[in-house]
């Protein structure tokens, strides 16, 4: 028999207990890894291997998984051993472990695990730069000075802050718009532009603040055609956006250097992906130099700088065109759905995924980008903005806190 843990608003099932201690410790020590800690590799083996047990004594002790989805998750399986013995890379592995085991698991649940714990092991990575536990990284490019504020690149910092905000604003769906709210989105992302210098991850953070107005404000009942298009395919666009504008680039075209500008240089870095490398099934092993210090504390110099910066770039040529259709087809499929049932904030919260999935590698990983969870997890539908304004459907609220 199933035990619960009950409390106002909010019970746990022994599956999803089991679920949600995987994940915090992977979020935890994923957060830790990525910082100037510098965990020692074993312990990262670990951890990995740890939330890999737990997620399959939940699949098969609670969830009964038929035979039909024993050999589809076998086959997934394969395509993950043959990325890691090819490409080298874990990625693939544990996330999708994390996303076939949150089935049957409240997202909701998923997200507040996310915010909670990735929220306090962010601070506390903060505060220990700021206290002299570990060393706060300042790069001086162009003669302004860079701060990593603990972790081992100044965008790590600026990008995951990005997906703790909007893990939040979908978390705090349901409650009324609160201006202050807004001003303290915005301030985060002014304030990580003027330490971070990181451009693109400061104005996504702001583009989230400006997001969580219309998505209180807008009358829902009412999607003009590029609304609807952008809710349902959004990651199909971006993606196909990414592509084609690094396949455009021009070196010599005035229009494309601009834009380039712009982007920070990252149509060049995937225009030279395409030109020195193919795009494989099961991806490859690339080595990229970024402008921070890597594991082994060497600072990685400008004039070296090659790092594949959109996730879209970066999971064709990494993890391969299998992995990459996975991802596209498999959000396009889920956001049909979600928008079908009415669900236009995920709907929405997706499209400033898929736009930052142009700008940061972090869209597959599953410890920034925690929407990759929604695959299999169970998505309860919106009380907001299936009315005009802020207005809450109280009836629905009563509901959703019953169920």
């Amino acid at each position: 028999m199933e035990w619960k843990i009950e409390r106002p608003h909010f019970a746990v099932s022994e599956r999803e207990f089991i679920y949600l201690v995987a994940l915090g410790i992977f979020v935890f020590y994923r957060i830790i890894s990525i910082s100037t800690f510098y965990p020692p590799y074993a312990l990262t083996r670990f951890v990995r291997y740890l939330c890999i047990a737990l997620i399959c004594y939940k699949c098969i002790y609670y969830d009964r998984i038929k035979a039909n989805t024993l050999i589809c998750l076998g086959l997934f399986l394969c395509g993950g051993i043959v990325i890691r013995l090819k490409a080298g890379y874990m990625t693939p592995i544990i996330t999708g472990f994390f996303i076939l085991g949150a089935y049957k698991v409240d997202f909701d649940k998923i997200i507040k695990c996310f915010c909670y714990i990735g929220g306090m092991t962010y601070l506390f990575v903060f505060l220990a730069s700021q206290t002299g536990i570990i060393p706060d990284l300042v790069f001086v490019r162009w003669g302004i000075p860079e701060h990593s504020f603990g972790y081992t690149y100044t965008t790590d910092f600026v990008h995951q802050l990005f997906f703790l905000i909007i893990a939040n604003i979908y978390r705090t769906r349901n409650t009324a718009l609160r201006w202050s709210v807004f001003i303290i989105y915005c301030a985060l992302g002014i304030i990580s532009y003027y330490f971070c210098r990181s451009r693109l991850g400061s104005g996504s953070i702001i583009l989230a603040a400006v997001a969580y107005i219309y998505m209180n404000k807008r009358d829902a009942n009412h999607h003009q055609i590029v609304e609807r298009l952008f809710l349902k395919y959004s990651v199909l666009l971006f993606s196909t956006i990414t592509i084609l504008s690094i396949l455009l680039y021009s070196a010599k075209s005035t229009f494309w250097k601009l834009c380039d500008q712009f982007m920070t240089g990252r149509l060049a870095i995937g225009k030279r992906a395409f030109e020195q490398y193919s795009i494989s099934l099961f991806g490859q092993r690339i080595i990229m130099r970024g402008s921070g210090k890597n594991i082994k504390g060497n600072i990685d110099t400008l004039d070296e700088y090659f790092y594949l910066d959109s996730g879209y770039i970066y999971t064709l040529f990494c993890f391969g065109i299998i992995c990459f259709c996975l991802l596209v087809i498999g959000y396009t499929m889920l956001l049909r759905k979600e928008y079908k049932r009415k669900n236009y904030y995920f709907c929405t919260i997706m499209v400033l995924v898929a736009l930052h999935g142009s700008i940061s590698a972090q869209i597959v990983d599953a410890v920034n980008n925690i929407f990759l969870l929604s695959f299999f997890s169970t998505i309860n539908p919106d009380s907001i903005m299936i009315c005009k304004g802020s207005q809450i459907n109280n009836s629905r609220m009563e509901q959703l806190y019953e169920n």
